[in-house]
């Protein structure tokens, strides 16, 4: 057995042997000069390929591919993408902001949130005193979409965005002045947060009166404390001597003043114009009173039953 598997294995070996005797002439003399020369070849495509890009005739051809690729670059990644529309401001005013609103409309080109955006600009440029309205520049930025307008020397900047879910309008105004004006005729947005921007900005502004401080301190104190409720849906007006600030939520059903009586006691008056915000607001005492009221009902029911 031993024997056997022997000589099937020198059988094979000298097969393979003499397979390699045969074809080593055949490869020296025809495949070895082949692959030579096909090496030979291939470095000269790799030295013609090298000069061809260091050549002028490649940068005409990447001058050429590079507008191709930035449009697919822009097809295949268009959430980066930003629209400009206009390549100038165009001009500002109500009926320019209204003509290019229907003009989005009409290209297929507003979104939801364009429409919000635009709807919001819209609202507060309209409240906006003539003097700010007749010399502003109006930045609305929304999902990738860019419209400016500008009107006058565009001095009052104004920025129209979407944040959080929800189109913000905001403006900065060059002096204290115009911010003092704008507070009176353009009411800021009810909250804790801008009672508190306001009252930042004016103490850095130095126009911070005794009276008025304390009348921001009565606010801050108070007003967190009022139903959920009113907090969405009231207006906040705070008035001193030469000054009158006015805020709103919702559609300001609630009216909240905040003023110094003749005294220099600074007041805060709530007029609710329906039960249920009142209720809200005198639940503690509803609950007070209610609750002897009850008991005595409840008293006299159990003599009446015990005389029974």
């Amino acid at each position: 057995m031993n024997l056997g598997l022997r000589s099937g294995v020198r059988l094979i070996f000298d097969f393979l042997w003499g397979t390699w005797n045969i074809l080593t002439p055949c490869i020296r003399t025809q495949m070895w000069p082949i692959f030579l020369s096909f090496t030979r070849r291939l470095k000269d495509v790799v030295k013609g390929v090298w000069r061809l890009l260091l050549s002028q005739t490649y940068q005409k051809l990447a001058l050429l591919l590079l507008p191709a690729a930035i449009g697919l670059t822009v097809f295949f990644f268009p959430p980066g993408t930003v629209n400009y529309e206009a390549g100038e401001p165009e001009p500002l005013s109500v009926a320019d902001l209204l003509r290019a609103q229907g003009r989005l409309e009409a290209q297929g080109k507003m979104t939801d949130n364009l429409r919000a955006c635009l709807d919001l600009a819209l609202q507060e440029f309209m409240r906006e005193p003539p003097s700010i309205q007749d010399n502003a520049q109006m930045l609305i930025q929304c999902r990738g979409t860019v419209l400016e307008f500008k009107s006058g020397d565009g001095e009052h900047e104004i920025y129209t965005y979407y944040l959080n879910g929800e189109p913000r309008y905001d403006m900065k105004e060059p002096t204290m002045d115009v911010y003092l004006s704008r507070l009176r005729s353009h009411p800021e947005r009810l909250s804790v947060e801008n009672l508190l921007k306001v009252q930042n900005r004016l103490e850095a502004g130095g126009t911070m009166t005794e009276l008025l401080r304390r009348c921001f301190e009565l606010t801050l104190e108070r007003f967190p404390k009022e139903p959920v409720c009113l907090q969405h849906n009231a207006r906040l007006v705070i008035s001193t001597v030469g000054t009158r600030m006015v805020f709103l939520s919702g559609r300001g059903e609630n009216e909240i003043n905040v003023y110094p009586d003749n005294m220099g006691i600074i007041q805060y008056v709530v007029k609710v114009p329906g039960w249920w915000t009142w209720v809200a607001r005198n639940k503690v005492t509803i609950v007070l009173v209610t609750i002897p009221i009850f008991i005595c009902q409840m008293m006299i029911y159990q003599k009446t039953r015990q005389r029974r």
